[in-house]
């Protein structure tokens, strides 16, 4: 996976990028596919920015994920750039667990209705 980070009005610093990292190696992981077919980058953008009469900095995060055909995207606001940068993890991790668990109950669904079918010729057979 290629992660590229981007900041805006701040500097990246090692401890940054290191953090970044780390906190991402879960993202890293739910994204490891023995059949990787498509590649796998990720664009995490952080930096500061500014909202009309509040007092003090805010830090946004952003990542945006692409899998194939799959993307994941998630945003954050926080008064605390390392809170950001875990609220934007937690929401990635989220959505990239519910696609790969509505996934798998797509093919239990299917597997279920397939035997329900076979089990009704089965019925049938025996009739004959």
């Amino acid at each position: 996976m290629k992660v590229h980070i981007q900041t805006v009005g701040i500097d990246l610093t090692d401890a940054l990028e290191s953090y970044i990292e780390k906190k991402f190696e879960l993202v890293k992981r739910l994204l490891a596919r023995p059949d990787s077919r498509g590649a796998v980058s990720a664009r995490i953008e952080i930096g500061k920015t500014t909202k009309h009469r509040h007092a003090g900095e805010l830090f946004k995060a952003e990542a945006h994920i692409t899998l194939g055909k799959h993307q994941y995207n998630a945003e954050e606001v926080k008064d605390d750039l390392y809170a950001a940068i875990d609220a934007v993890k937690d929401e990635l991790s989220r959505e990239i667990t519910a696609h790969k668990d509505r996934k798998q109950t797509m093919k239990t669904r299917g597997g279920r209705k397939l035997k329900k079918m076979l089990k009704g010729l089965k019925k049938v057979e025996l009739k004959l």
